[in-house]
């Protein structure tokens, strides 16, 4: 989501400043970036791998990564130079079952990175480990990707938490009493359920409301604090360029039929 509003004014430029520098302070100022950068989720996860591989150093590692996330790769290859490595190119999406079952071991945990933000390659990989867990064989799925697709029908939350899939999201994938009043009074008003959008739409409208009656009330536009609805949650930061930006997100991780929550200390 990126929006254009109209903000509470600012301090007053000086007279020296340039027209380009008040054409672009005018545009960053009516601009509110509502997703994280990718970037400040892929350093959390990255960092929460630094954590795993202290506790446990001895593991088998395997990266499925597409053209996109060649640079994710490589930074994967430097925290583990001997890992083995499958390449999805956009002419051939098919990941080989007989490959992937050559490359993991038994009586050793089998870390599978998985970057791509592709729905039908996660649906087909997520099925494919399933199908090849055992007693003897771990398999622990990760993603530092940051997509949307895990609401897809074709995508299992089962499947999800045989592997412990762990991965960044703007959106938190889980139920909740507010959430399930909401589904039923959506349902009574427009006569079926809402979608992932329909809910995120519902969360941002109601934060930027909360903060604009803060701004009335309290005269000042209040960014520095997180606000968590529905399966969404905002914390806006000044960026320079950019205007405000959200910086808050989740790294979700399933465990059998639960979904959560990693950034919560």
């Amino acid at each position: 989501f990126f929006l254009m509003i109209r903000r509470p004014p600012r301090s007053t430029l000086s007279s020296s400043s340039a027209a380009s520098d008040v054409y672009k302070r005018k545009f960053r100022d009516n601009t509110i970036i509502t997703t994280a950068p990718d970037s400040l989720k892929r350093k959390f996860v990255f960092e929460m791998i630094d954590q795993m591989i202290e506790l446990k150093n001895d593991q088998c590692v395997l990266i499925i990564s597409d053209q996109k996330n060649e640079k994710t790769k490589n930074e994967l290859l430097m925290k583990f130079p001997n890992a083995e490595k499958i390449d999805i190119s956009d002419e051939n999406l098919f990941v080989d079952p007989k490959i992937t079952d050559s490359l993991m071991y038994n009586n050793k945990e089998n870390w599978v990175f998985l970057e791509t933000n592709r729905s039908n390659v996660i649906s087909s990989v997520s099925s494919l480990l399933n199908s090849q867990i055992n007693e003897e064989r771990k398999i622990k799925l990760i993603s530092s990707v940051s997509v949307e697709n895990y609401d897809n029908p074709n995508i299992s939350y089962e499947k999800l938490g045989n592997l412990n899939f762990i991965y960044p999201s703007n959106s938190f994938p889980d139920e909740s009493d507010a959430l399930n009043v909401f589904k039923s009074n959506y349902l009574d008003q427009f006569g079926n359920y809402p979608n992932r959008v329909s809910i995120k739409g519902y969360d941002l409208i109601k934060d930027l409301l909360l903060r604009y009656i803060y701004y009335i009330n309290y005269n000042g536009f209040d960014i520095d604090y997180e606000n968590s609805l529905l399966n969404n949650k905002y914390n806006y930061k000044d960026v320079d360029e950019q205007g405000l930006r959200n910086q808050s997100f989740y790294v979700v991780k399933h465990k059998e039929l639960e979904v959560i929550d990693l950034t919560k200390k």
